[in-house]
């Protein structure tokens, strides 16, 4: 017999239903760069209608594979709240003593439904006390990421010396850059269909240096069509050579109103050390401010490049994050 994971006086866990909109909205919002994974999934998806019967699946009756937005009330006040997926993602723990009983009552929903959840991530001080409990009950997982800085560009940064300036001259055995003209830098462009082919070898390889998983031979039709649909709808900006090869490129991962998440950033391997990330990265956060004037993105601090890269272009540390990668 499993050990017993929490005691019968454990706080009480309850799927959340279109009943709960204004309190779960109230935990969303107060951190909307922070948690707008969880708020992009929301707008999309909303919560589901409550039961004909009006009775709710709390605790132990809820599935072992649910998805969708669970929380913790108390007195009446939706204190917790955690988005059960694949990717998992806290929203909000209390910060007082009750933070460790609910962080231990979703890291029993999370250790329930452990076969079908890749990742748990989200705000470092969510996401920790939770792993705390999970961690010892879990076999090794994948990556522990325990410190990823949250970074903010805010829109007064004013980028336009950075990808104005001329570039640096490429070697010779390289191939030149495309002209863009009128786009910002004159090489940077949002994505069409017709880039697909050229910009999914460049996603994987991305993927996997950051991962260390082949998404392709991981995830097979659902990464293709993820990359796909990215691509038909712009959301990602691109620097290609003169042979249409992918030179640069970032992603519009996540978004909500006037916010997104930047994610993916990747230069070709054999453009680096040249001088041309910080251009390349303003250039393509020019493009995007035109759409979203509030950018963010989380970085792993061990990643001295990166974090150089992204001071140099206006980043500010506003926060951290944490992942933990459960499988391979």
């Amino acid at each position: 017999m499993l050990k017993k994971f929490f005691s019968s006086s454990a706080p009480q866990v309850v799927a959340l239903d279109r009943r709960d909109a204004d309190a779960l909205e109230e935990l969303l919002y107060a951190d909307t760069l922070g948690n707008l994974y969880a708020i992009e999934h929301y707008d999309i998806y909303g919560l589901p209608p409550a039961s004909a019967s009006g009775a709710r699946l709390t605790g132990n009756k809820l599935p072992a594979q649910y998805r969708g937005f669970v929380g913790i009330y108390e007195d009446g006040i939706l204190l917790s709240a955690l988005l059960l997926g694949s990717n998992t993602v806290p929203i909000w723990l209390p910060d007082d003593d009750r933070m460790r009983s609910h962080a231990e009552v979703f890291a029993h929903l999370i250790y329930r439904s452990r076969g079908s959840i890749e990742s748990l991530f989200g705000p470092s001080e969510c996401v920790l006390p939770i792993w705390e409990h999970l961690r010892k009950r879990l076999a090794s997982p994948f990556s522990v990421r325990t410190i990823q800085p949250l970074l903010y560009l805010p829109p007064e940064t004013n980028l336009f010396s950075l990808y104005s300036a001329s570039l640096p001259e490429l070697p010779g055995y390289l191939p030149s850059l495309q002209s863009v003209p009128e786009s910002p830098g004159g090489y940077v462009r949002c994505t069409v269909l017709s880039d697909y082919d050229d910009v999914l070898p460049a996603a994987a390889a991305m993927f996997h240096e950051e991962v260390g998983i082949e998404p392709i031979a991981r995830y097979g039709s659902n990464y293709r069509n993820r990359v796909r649909s990215m691509v038909s709808e712009g959301k990602n900006v691109i620097v290609t050579n003169d042979l249409g090869a992918v030179v640069f490129k970032a992603d519009l991962g996540i978004s909500h109103l006037d916010a997104a998440q930047i994610q993916g950033v990747w230069v070709h391997p054999d453009y680096r050390g040249l001088g041309l990330a910080a251009p390349f990265l303003a250039a393509a956060c020019e493009l995007f401010r035109e759409r979203y004037p509030h950018l963010s993105l989380y970085v792993n601090n061990y990643n001295d490049r990166a974090l150089s890269l992204y001071q140099r272009t206006g980043w500010e540390d506003i926060g951290q994050y944490s992942t933990i990668i459960l499988t391979r």
